[in-house]
């Protein structure tokens, strides 16, 4: 079930309308029922799996709460982890794996979301058994937050500590809770179904056919890319924090303006936060406890390895293919090298004449690291590994017959689909969610609520400005979200 068809446009619609209107403690029975529509919709046959998952999971947590032996303890954390990283592994790579010792083709469909979810339980089960996180009793509240309609299929991935309070103890119905999640969810509609799609023709003219485009149109293809990634997955983050929060839950966020970023720390902490956010509390922290007592420049060595784990982990985690794994070490190794040469880069910064324009030095280091950040995503967009690298040996390709020729710079672009409507739309487009992105983190709020608090004229007008954008030119037909394959 798409978010942008009619069939779950009217679900939604229903669920809003009855959910508002039901006592508070029967709310979480009808979200877990409407999970269970949702799954059933993407895969009948995978819903009994997602029930033992949260069952299995539930039990194993009530029992770790109430069992004081930490070996018993630990036994039951182990086994959780093995028993849902092992389901990880076999549905992503054993595959991949088969193929590559033994060259036999094995078809396994992974089941919907099922690394999001895995990862929940996970998170959950780790708080529980740090004693951060109380064990939920409830199992009907515990499987309404772990197979969450809105997040099941691309997240964000949620804490117990945020979301099952909130399933305990619903909100009563708030006109401005509806009206500011509607609008987030309007809003991220539009970012992905208008130009993210529209993005999307764009880039996929140059990779499906890379042989036929010189470098210049490799590089934007690539640079595109970057900002189409953004665009889709932050769109679909927008759509189920609004819908989140029309039915009167905080989800946390998963996106701020990461673009915006002056160092490559900074785009990470601003990029898929609650994929990040895991791995620093289920990995990196556990990784620097672990070497706390090493000390000296031999444990600021090992802090930084900490670091780079976490990135090819990152990649493996999106998939099998070679090319999630590189794009997870180049992350690595750039995350690594920009904290070694802080301290050094600033002293040249201060020396940096160009510089002394906050403007400048803005646009250049933001400008560095939306480079950087695309030199990794070449790999994570080719189709193999083989292409990556042909596209990587393609940008150096026929840039002076291609710049030196403006009828060669024209056919490229309309090869592209980049026409003067393209560049308007998209172009005017993207400039606009900056623009209203960057008003919205100056005064400190989300999307949603800084859309719904514009004056009357403005507000309508933004409304129907992403309507008519929608109707027009949103690419509602190839409307898979890149995020759902993983």
């Amino acid at each position: 079930m798409e978010f942008q068809s009619g069939i779950f446009l009217a679900f939604f619609a229903a669920l809003l309308a009855v959910y508002h209107n039901l006592p508070s403690r029967a709310k979480p029975w009808l979200l877990l029922a409407a999970n269970a529509v949702f799954y059933a919709a993407g895969g009948v046959q995978w819903l009994p799996l997602l029930a033992a998952a949260v069952v299995i999971s539930w039990a194993a947590a009530l029992a770790m709460d109430r069992i004081a032996a930490r070996p018993a303890r630990l036994a039951l954390l182990w086994g959780c982890v093995v028993l849902f990283v092992g389901q990880l592994f076999y549905f992503k790579y054993f595959s991949a794996l088969l193929r590559g010792l033994f060259d036999y083709r094995l078809q396994i469909i992974a089941p919907l979301g099922v690394s999001f979810y895995s990862f929940t339980i996970l998170g959950y089960i780790i708080d529980v058994y740090c004693r951060t996180q109380p064990a939920e009793k409830n199992l009907v509240r515990y499987a309404a937050f772990v197979s969450m309609f809105a997040q099941i299929t691309s997240g964000p991935i949620e804490r117990g500590s945020n979301m099952l309070p909130q399933l305990a103890a619903p909100r009563p119905y708030s006109f401005e809770q509806l009206a500011q999640g509607l609008s987030r969810a309007l809003w991220g509609f539009y970012k992905k179904f208008v130009l993210a799609n529209m993005l999307a023709n764009m880039v996929g003219a140059v990779y499906g056919d890379v042989e036929s485009f010189s470098g210049p149109f490799l590089l934007l293809a690539s640079l595109l890319y970057s900002y189409q990634l953004y665009l889709d997955f932050g769109g679909y983050s927008d759509i189920a924090i609004g819908m989140m929060q029309a039915l009167g839950y905080d989800v946390m966020e998963n996106f701020r303006r990461p673009f915006a970023a002056r160092s490559y720390t900074q785009l990470w902490d601003r990029w898929h936060i609650s994929l990040t956010s895991w791995f620093r509390d289920y990995v990196f922290t556990p990784l620097t406890f672990s070497i706390r007592g090493v000390g000296g420049r031999t444990g600021k060595w090992l802090g930084w390895l900490s670091i780079f784990i976490i990135f090819p982990l990152s990649g493996v985690w999106h998939g099998a293919g070679l090319g999630f794994l590189v794009w997870g070490v180049l992350n690595g190794v750039f995350m690594v090298v920009g904290k070694m040469t802080a301290k050094k880069r600033r002293k040249w910064a201060k020396k940096n004449p160009l510089y002394r324009s906050r403007f400048v030095k803005a646009f250049i280091q933001c400008g560095i690291v939306y480079l950087l950040f695309t030199a990794c995503i070449v790999f994570f967009r080719a189709e193999s590994m083989g292409q990556a690298l042909q596209i990587w040996a393609g940008f150096g390709r026929g840039w002076a017959e291609t710049l030196l020729s403006p009828a060669a710079i024209v056919a490229g672009l309309k090869a592209m689909g980049i026409g003067r409507v393209a560049i308007l739309v998209v172009g005017g487009g993207s400039l606009a969610v900056e623009l209203c992105e960057w008003a919205a983190e100056k005064k400190g709020q989300t999307m949603g609520a800084w859309l719904h608090g514009l004056r009357a004229p403005a507000r309508w007008a933004a409304y129907y400005a992403q309507l008519l954008l929608l109707a027009f030119y949103g690419v509602l037909g190839q409307s898979s979200f890149i995020y759902r394959q993983f």
